[in-house]
C-alpha cells in the first residue's frame, strides 16, 4: 500500500468507470461515428508494482501484476456476460454502491489459477 493511497480504491475505480461510458456516450451522441465506439471495462484490486521502462528514445510507465491481469480477463469477460463493466468479487465486496450488479457463477479466466466470481453492472439497466 502507498503511503499516499486514495481512500476507496474500488470506489473511485467504478467511480472512473462510470465517467468512461459517459464520455464514450457523448461522444457517439455528438460525433456520430459511422460506427459508434462500444467499450468494456474490467475492474480488479490487489499490489501491482508500477515502474518505468525503457530508456533513451523510448520510455514508458507501466503496471504489472495478477490484478493487472485479472482486469484485463474482466474486460474480455464482460463482452461474453453482456455487461459494459465486470469486476471480480473481492473488488465488489470493498464497493459502497446501491446500484444494481449482476453476479455470475465462478468462472475460469485464461491465466488466473483459480475460478473467478464476477459482477456485472449494465447502464441501461439504470435508465
Amino acid at each position: 500500500m502507498l503511503d499516499n493511497e486514495p481512500a476507496d480504491p474500488a470506489g473511485r475505480a467504478f467511480a472512473s468507470a462510470l465517467d468512461l461510458l459517459e464520455i464514450t456516450e457523448r461522444f457517439n451522441h455528438e460525433f456520430k461515428p459511422f460506427r459508434p465506439f462500444v467499450i468494456s471495462i474490467g475492474i480488479a484490486s490487489g499490489q501491482i508494482h508500477a515502474g518505468a521502462l525503457g530508456g533513451g528514445d523510448f520510455f514508458d510507465l507501466t503496471v504489472i501484476g495478477r490484478a493487472v491481469n485479472l482486469a484485463a480477463r474482466l474486460e474480455t469477460a464482460s463482452r461474453t456476460l453482456a455487461v459494459d463493466i465486470a469486476m471480480d468479487d473481492a473488488t465488489f465486496e470493498q464497493l459502497h454502491t446501491t446500484l444494481e450488479f449482476s453476479d455470475f457463477p465462478s468462472v475460469a479466466l485464461k491465466g488466473i489459477p483459480e475460478p473467478v466470481r464476477i459482477r456485472g453492472w449494465n447502464r441501461s439497466d439504470t435508465d
